[in-house]
């Protein structure tokens, strides 16, 4: 339990940056030393879920690859230290993505990480009240580095409101509801007061996946209904105004500078298919060896990609995003699969897994869309999602394997009852 909670500790403390408002976390390096000592004790730790279970699991192996694509990357770029940076940053991600699929091992870990990642998130809005309070401006998180600008802060909180609804669907308690309720209002109201375009395409992209995947379609449409509701009366002008810009991309600046920058990464990746030109390098080669000549002789501004795809296409070529799109589709599919079996399970038990798969792959598409529009591959986003996912297939094999041999000893049962009854009859006739 203790190794749990460092968990569910280390990824609070780095959601939540609490350092910047509590200076005493800096000084006692808790936020190095809480996901440290955490990963060093789950390395001998011994669970139901070893080393050898977790090895074999694609996503697993999936990230032994992109870890060797980054090193790679570092030996041959130009820049190492660029390189090297991105490599440090990910490598502490996939530790993350070691513990949570060595320690979460039942459901109510499972629904132990969402709350602190609902909350978490929760808790940044109410540090910086104006992202919904003043949704005319648009405001920055303060003091956190990947969640700082709104989009950033946007696109992870489209990645937990799946989760949100989950515990409030989940919730036996009507004051829970209630809580888990006003949470997802919250969470939304965030993403309007950001005024992010990605993160709304990606919520009405999850929103409609939940509708059509869903058992109870009137709910389902009432549900986004009243959301509808909400946006259109409390959305401010502004808002709609830049939501109008996603079909007229052409007439606003930010868009068009995207669509240079997804252009120069694949004249990236047909120069450098197989490498790419490094990881942290997609700036500083937009803006030398493949400046676009959209800018002509004027000054260039050098430009990150605003993509997860395009990114990786340009730092790290056809091996970069063959690692995205199959772990993006994989655990699609797989989470489908288990939705599939779990509808199909005469184990009443078995709605909750139903719904947990519904809801993973919810904030799989929350993920996937924003992530069109932002360089979050370097992000914490993509891991920790490996790491429930990977989780979630492990604890929901057990628990097919568990119901099956609840089936097998009823069926048992039975059959050694109805002989009882046979002899027992013969017996009388006699």
């Amino acid at each position: 339990m203790i190794l749990y909670i460092g968990v569910l500790m280390s990824l609070f403390m780095d959601y939540v940056r609490p350092e910047t408002y509590v200076p005493v976390i800096s000084a006692l390096k808790l936020n190095s030393l809480v996901p440290l000592l955490t990963l060093v004790f789950t390395v001998f730790h011994k669970g139901p879920f070893d080393n050898p279970k977790i090895f074999e699991h694609s996503n697993t192996r999936w990230i032994i690859f992109f870890m060797g694509m980054l090193v790679l990357s570092v030996l041959i770029a130009d820049v190492t230290e660029y390189s090297y940076k991105i490599f440090k940053v990910v490598l502490g991600f996939v530790f993350w993505y070691y513990m949570i699929t060595r320690l979460f091992y039942t459901l109510d870990r499972i629904k132990g990480v969402f709350n602190v990642l609902v909350f978490s998130h929760i808790l940044l809005i109410i540090l910086n009240p104006k992202v919904i309070t003043n949704p005319e401006t648009r405001t920055y998180i303060s003091g956190n580095s990947f969640l700082g600008d709104g989009n950033d802060f946007s696109l992870s909180v489209c990645v937990v409101i799946p989760m949100c609804l989950f515990l409030f669907l989940d919730a036996k308690k009507f004051w829970l509801k209630v809580v888990y309720a006003l949470a997802m209002m919250i969470l939304i109201l965030g993403v309007i007061g950001t005024q992010s375009r990605g993160a709304t395409l990606a919520l009405a992209a999850v929103f409609l996946y939940l509708w059509m995947m869903g058992k109870q379609k009137a709910i389902g449409l009432a549900l986004i209904g009243s959301i509808v509701a909400v946006v259109l009366n409390y959305a401010p002008p502004v808002y709609f105004q830049r939501m109008n810009t996603i079909a007229h991309y052409e007439e606003e600046g930010s868009a068009m500078g995207r669509i240079i920058a997804w252009k120069t990464a694949i004249r990236m990746v047909k120069e450098y298919p197989l490498t790419g030109v490094g990881t942290g390098h997609f700036a500083v080669k937009l803006g030398t060896e493949f400046k676009p000549p959209e800018y002509g002789n004027n000054n260039l501004p050098w430009l990150t990609a605003h993509s997860m795809y395009f990114l990786l296409i340009g730092e790290l070529g056809i091996p970069g995003i063959s690692f995205l799109l199959a772990v993006i589709i994989g655990n699609y599919f797989r989470n489908s699969r288990c939705i599939k079996l779990a509808r199909g399970s005469p184990n009443p038990r078995m709605d909750e897994y139903s719904r947990l798969f519904l809801m993973l792959n919810g904030s799989l598409i929350a993920f996937a869309v924003a992530g069109a529009f932002l360089s979050v591959a370097y992000y914490p986003h993509l891991y920790v999602l490996l790491g429930i996912f990977t989780a979630s297939h492990f604890v929901f094999e057990a628990a097919l394997k568990e119901g099956g041999s609840e089936q097998e000893e009823r069926k048992t049962e039975w059959w050694e009852d109805k002989a009882e009854r046979s002899v027992w009859q013969d017996e009388k006739q006699h």
